[in-house]
């Protein structure tokens, strides 16, 4: 219910109480508004799945979910100060390449820049 700027901000509160560190959401007034229900949920999958890779693996300490929305796009990111890797690195895991995946599903493109020690920020342009 609210929509996923609502879903996103209670996900930032869950996580920060789970893993007793900073997890805040910055949701742009009106972003999301009118996205199909099924693109946001998959969107909203996209930031738990990250978030908890970024506490999880990452070992960050704050984890940053922002929505914002220009004249093309809706865009989700979800940033961390963790450890950080290779993203050009095969991946092992599930957890990318079914972000990925639900990118796809939701119409549009998901992004990963990280590098050691750099932190990680997942970017979803749909």
């Amino acid at each position: 219910d609210g929509g996923l700027g609502v879903a996103l901000e209670r996900l930032a509160v869950r996580e920060s109480r789970l893993w007793s560190r900073p997890c805040t959401a910055h949701v742009e007034p009106g972003a999301g508004a009118g996205l199909a229900r099924e693109a946001a949920y998959e969107l909203f999958r996209i930031a738990q799945e990250a978030t908890r890779n970024a506490f999880r693996h990452g070992g960050a300490r704050h984890v940053r979910l922002r929505l914002l929305s220009d004249v093309d796009a809706l865009e989700l990111r979800i940033e961390d100060d963790g450890a950080g890797f290779y993203a050009e690195a095969p991946v092992a895991g599930l957890g990318l390449k079914i972000m990925r995946f639900r990118a796809t599903q939701a119409g549009g493109l998901l992004s990963v820049a990280s590098a050691p020690g750099r932190g990680t920020v997942v970017t979803c342009r749909v």
